[in-house]
């Protein structure tokens, strides 16, 4: 194992904690409130332009602080901060801690959002009142994080190379390049949470096998090599993606097909007689009959098989089984190639 320094040309992180220390002296804080930094600057992965993520968990309700600014310069420093009551950080703790491993039902439902969370009360630093943080931080687990994580990349990988090669057999080989390359990334990242590289984050994923395995490592090199497709057909490199997958996951782990959803930033609307999606309030996506058809049938309760059935047997538009499966799968990839749906509440 190769471990590397860290990049960053970034302020020392106590002379980002004295900034922070500064800031929070104008906030009207309780005495027993508590502020503390994460991401990226805790995990050495900052550079001169990375911003300065603080927290803070008040024992009472955040709202009633209302001098703390969302977004922020202090010299130099982008600063974004969130405000959270403790109760919802013991619940998130309580929610986190109660879910096992082997439960796969309860751990491929689990939010990103929430693993990282979790992980980043676990790991963060203390700027304002580090007893505070050090109780908070007895109901947080790095190792059961890493588990988790661990367990849950490794369902999306199996599930979306699964997808892959029923993309292939349809001739879809874009598509299937993407859920093999999909696949490879779950897997990696399961892999890593296994080797003690616990942080959710998806943005460093290559950091991350540097600082575990080192950059001229072979694990490093092939991860590499997959990123993209270069010039392999998609027959090629999904075999090149399920090899590396075989190689770096432990097998007897098969999820059940996962059960397609909307993302829960979509949201449907017609205007007349046209159909839309509309993400996070900012994107907007026509749907032909077709896919406003699937759209209304992936509520999480139903396999894609099981959604091309009902097209079938309801008789509202002509086609057998096959093909009626074919439109299914094609509508679902078009749709997660922008994040619309996905097997998984955060919609990937």
């Amino acid at each position: 194992m190769q471990a590397i320094e860290s990049y960053s040309s970034a302020q020392p992180l106590e002379q980002v904690i004295n900034v922070v220390r500064a800031a929070c002296a104008g906030w009207n804080l309780a005495a027993d409130d508590t502020v503390f930094i994460n991401g990226s600057r805790v995990e050495g992965f900052e550079n001169q332009y990375s911003d300065v993520d603080i927290w803070l968990v008040s024992k009472g309700s955040p709202d009633n602080i209302t001098s703390i600014p969302v977004f922020s310069w202090i010299d130099g420093l982008h600063i974004n901060s969130s405000a959270y009551s403790e109760e919802h950080m013991l619940a998130l703790a309580d929610l986190m801690n109660g879910i096992t491993v082997d439960h796969h039902a309860q751990v491929r439902e689990l939010p990103l959002n929430t693993l990282v969370r979790y992980y980043r009360v676990a790991v963060a630093t203390p700027a304002v009142n580090p007893e505070g943080l050090a109780s908070l931080q007895t109901h947080f687990s790095k190792e059961h994080l890493a588990a988790l994580l661990a367990r849950w990349a490794h369902i999306r990988s199996v599930t979306s190379l699964r997808d892959a090669s029923v993309l292939l057999s349809n001739g879809q080989g874009f598509a299937a390049f993407l859920a093999t390359r999909y696949a490879v990334d779950w897997a990696i990242d399961s892999h890593l949470a296994s080797n003690g590289e616990a942080n959710p984050s998806l943005k460093w994923r290559f950091e991350k096998l540097a600082r575990r395995f080192g950059q001229s490592s072979e694990l490093y090199t092939n991860a590499w090599d997959l990123k993209s497709m270069g010039d392999r057909s998609p027959q090629e490199y999904f075999l090149a993606g399920e090899q590396f997958i075989t190689q770096l996951l432990p097998s007897g782990i098969d999820p059940a097909p996962a059960q397609p959803r909307l993302s829960d930033t979509v949201r449907a609307f017609e205007v007349g007689n046209e159909h839309f999606l509309v993400q996070h309030k900012a994107h907007m996506y026509q749907l032909d009959h077709t896919a406003m058809r699937v759209v209304e049938m992936i509520d999480g309760n139903r396999a894609e098989d099981a959604i091309a059935s009902h097209l079938v047997s309801s008789g509202t538009s002509q086609g057998d089984l096959q093909t009626k499966q074919q439109q299914v799968t094609h509508v679902l990839e078009r749709l997660r190639d922008y994040g619309l749906v996905g097997s998984y509440p955060d919609g990937r």
